[in-house]
């Protein structure tokens, strides 16, 4: 848990809410924390490199991935954990890097002839000229989560905030066709997907950070209010969106539905677990614990081949 992202303070929750509820009776748990300087602690104890490497190949026979972010979310722990041979939970190497690059993503998806907004992609605010920008519109960088950095832009002068903002956490950005609608995230188990969640963002105009992550920020309401023909539509969109990034045991597919079409936005390789978190709320709302639900994700991880 940790990480040197942005999203540290989220990656501390979701870990803490997993010790918590990992079986003590079935797993000896320790905590691996890497703070935003990137130094490794193990059980709270300051350890050297070589220390955690040591303590990995020789001890662990599996770690259970709770960071997010770059780091932790885009293949870097994976390879790392490769390497040593260490099995892990989530995705691999490659689709954890894919996934987290919202820009490949979405070109992949589009290819694929999959719905996805209409979106530019930048790496310079000088090319910015050039462009017809439409409000409103989203800004957003290319490869953070917990919608650190993202903006809804209803004007010139949002819209110059909005570039600095999702500027300083990524060196690309995307501006993205904003789409008015049901916002609904749909969680990836093994092979199907479990309850669909509508999201009522009560404290940001949208499901932003605090809406995320504040205590009341946001409504879930699950199943979502979808006619049956949209609910199943979004759910095998979610699960055709797995598998083509090549995600492996869990995921979770953001969209909106816009006109009675829903349209993907991003998929998260390592959902939050924090108590606020979507999957671990539409696990139980389909009868599965917290704990039932680790051991579901640790066993996905350990037997899927991608």
């Amino acid at each position: 848990m940790g990480g040197p992202s942005a999203e540290f303070t989220v990656s501390l929750s979701t870990g803490q809410s997993i010790i918590k509820h990992l079986d003590k009776k079935e797993f000896s748990v320790s905590k691996v924390l890497i703070d935003q300087k990137k130094n490794w602690f193990i059980d709270d104890k300051p350890v050297l490199l070589k220390e955690v490497v040591h303590f990995l190949k020789n001890e662990v026979w599996f770690c259970f991935l709770a960071l997010h972010g770059r780091f932790g979310e885009d293949g870097t722990i994976q390879g790392f954990l490769e390497t040593l041979e260490v099995a892990y939970s989530g995705s691999r190497v490659l689709a954890s890097a894919l996934a987290m690059d919202k820009h490949k993503t979405l070109t992949l998806l589009e290819h694929a002839g999959l719905p996805v907004p209409q979106h530019i992609f930048l790496e310079s605010s000088n090319k910015i000229d050039k462009l017809k920008i439409k409000f409103p519109c989203v800004v957003l960088p290319n490869n953070s989560g917990s919608s650190v950095g993202v903006s809804i832009c209803f004007s010139e002068d949002e819209f110059e905030r909005a570039l600095k903002k999702a500027f300083s956490e990524s060196s690309a950005i995307i501006i993205s066709q904003y789409l008015k609608g049901m916002e609904i995230s749909v969680p990836i188990l093994g092979e199907g997907y479990l309850p669909i969640i509508e999201i009522i963002p009560k404290t940001s105009k949208f499901y932003d950070y605090k809406a995320k992550y504040q205590e009341g920020g946001s409504q879930h309401i699950i199943p979502a209010r979808l006619p049956k023909a949209i609910y199943k539509k979004a759910g095998s969109l979610a699960l055709l969106v797995h598998k083509l990034i090549g995600c492996r045991a869990y995921s979770r597919v953001d969209m909106i539905i816009a006109n009675d079409k829903p349209y993907i936005l991003e998929i998260n390789t390592l959902p939050g677990m924090t108590p606020t978190s979507l999957l671990p709320q539409a696990a139980l709302k389909a009868g599965i614990s917290y704990p039932e639900l680790l051991k579901l994700m640790i066993h996905y991880s350990l037997t899927e081949k991608t």
